[in-house]
């Protein structure tokens, strides 16, 4: 289910400080639980066809989470197999239909949530629903499911986030007001567009224009990634590295900097080969269509793998000194009390490609007055320590473009 949590910019888990480390707001809760990945489990024709590698990838990425458009004739089970894995199930509403109770109902152990339909003003025939259009027809089929979940003894208790929108300008956006109190949590979809940009370029506006339909909820962020195709019209796409570094510094930015309660990657696979022309919705996957894991999914697999279930604390005091403005940094604590110091720097390097020699800051970490191993992971590399220091208390990290892991334990 969501963590309960507030809405807040930098309140109390941005890092950017010197000497001291602002700590993450206590309810913030385990990281890796926090991440989450798209699927199109029944759409057969492409690669989400063959489900054991479904299965093995999410297992590989150490993701316990996905959200699923289920199809007309969805089967319940095949989403079955996902909550036998342990996986929970956002279920988004078909757009225009009446909502699919039978199905909610039927995997209703292994439900995180529903929400209303999927970008319901993408294209200007995007939805309808019992003879309305557009918004209207999106506050109503919401309004419908919200009341019928609410009613139902079986899913009263899952929380029902609001439908999703496609941002198109200010004159664009919809008439939440027709839709309050029809939602328990905010929907956001985040994405660079136009050249592909770092995320702390339009993340925050993004997911702050539709937190603001749910006031004083928890945000889901059911949409964010980055498509692998550099030569795409337009410079929007990205190579396989940048989509690494730019989705761990993401996940990284919306668990500390933005308290989004859950975010899920778009998406997991990419859904078939290229046939004929390039098509950039065939590449946002974190596998290939091959089911080759990216480097993107190397480095999640990493992150995941490290941490564990390490949540965020208050203070412990840990301190940072030599942070560049462009820098953040999150602490982390597992059970047994060792520490993990996220620090990441979203100065460019844009796609352009620029050495990332040049953004290299002298970076000091302090811990804990008792000595300690201190090893330094990049969750882009293999797994091992880039550094080890023994006996420490403090080190100086050379902080550039790719995220860094700095773990802390006793000796």
């Amino acid at each position: 289910m969501l963590r309960a949590g507030t809405w807040g910019f930098g309140v109390s888990v941005i890092v950017s400080l010197t000497p001291a480390v602002a700590m993450p707001d206590p309810g913030a809760g385990d990281f890796a639980d926090a991440i989450g990945v798209n699927t199109h489990i029944c759409a057969l024709s492409t690669a989400y066809g063959d489900l054991p590698e479904v299965l093995r990838a999410l297992a590989y990425l150490g993701t316990r989470h996905v959200r699923d458009n289920p199809p007309a004739n969805a089967s319940p089970q095949r989403y079955r197999a996902l909550e036998q894995a342990g996986i929970g199930l956002e279920l988004v509403a078909r757009s225009g239909e009446e909502p699919d109770l039978w199905l909610y109902e039927q995997l209703a152990g292994g439900l995180d949530g529903v929400e209303g339909p999927n970008e319901v003003n993408a294209h200007p025939d995007s939805l309808a629903y019992r003879g309305l259009s557009g918004f209207p027809a999106a506050l109503l089929l919401q309004s419908n499911l919200y009341g019928e979940v609410k009613a139902d003894r079986k899913l009263h208790g899952v929380p029902v986030a609001m439908f999703s929108a496609v941002y198109h300008g200010p004159t664009d956006l919809p008439p939440y007001a027709g839709a309050t109190g029809k939602a328990d949590v905010a929907n956001a979809h985040a994405y660079s567009s136009g050249p592909a940009s770092p995320p702390d370029v339009y993340l925050a506006e993004d997911i702050g224009r539709w937190a603001a339909a749910v006031p004083d909820a928890p945000v889901l962020l059911t949409e964010f990634g980055y498509f692998t195709w550099p030569q795409a019209p337009g410079d929007a796409g990205v190579d396989e590295q940048i989509q690494a570094e730019w989705t761990v510094d993401a996940l990284a930015d919306n668990f500390f900097l933005y308290h989004v309660s859950r975010q899920y990657i778009y998406e997991l696979v990419d859904q078939r080969h290229d046939d004929g022309a390039p098509n950039k919705e065939h590449h946002f996957g974190l596998f290939t269509a091959s089911w080759q894991p990216k480097l993107a999914a190397v480095a999640i697999h990493n992150l995941n793998t490290l941490l564990g279930h390490a949540s965020a604390v208050a203070s412990s005091g840990a301190a940072v000194s030599g942070l560049p403005p462009t820098a953040h940094a999150g602490l982390l604590k597992t059970p047994k009390g060792s520490l993990f110091l996220l620090l990441w720097n979203e100065a460019l390097p844009t796609r352009t490609r620029q050495p990332a020699e040049a953004l290299s800051a002298s970076v000091e970490v302090k811990f804990p007055d008792s000595a300690g191993t201190i090893q330094v992971y990049d969750p882009l590399r293999p797994a091992a320590p880039v550094q080890t220091f023994n006996n420490a208390k403090q080190a100086v990290i050379s902080l550039s473009d790719d995220l860094l892991v700095i773990m802390w334990r006793k000796q």
